[in-house]
């Protein structure tokens, strides 16, 4: 709904549910959603490997949200 309204936005989610957020998104009317991806499974990873993935997260999302 954001998106739509104009505020952009992008849909963090694992791996595995990759295709089933670019097919909500299609469904949805917005086929070049952006989504941010870390690894799968996520509940199950050491907690270094969760560090790493949300900084990785963080780092893709500047790039798609902050101007400049």
């Amino acid at each position: 709904m954001l998106e739509k309204m104009g505020t952009p936005s992008v849909t963090i989610c694992t791996e595995g549910f990759s295709m089933a957020g670019e097919d909500q998104a299609r469904a949805l009317g917005m086929p070049d959603y952006r989504l941010v991806l870390i690894g799968h499974p996520f509940t199950t990873m050491p907690r270094h490997e969760v560090a790493r993935q949300a900084q990785r997260a963080w780092e893709q999302l500047e790039r798609l949200l902050v101007p400049g």
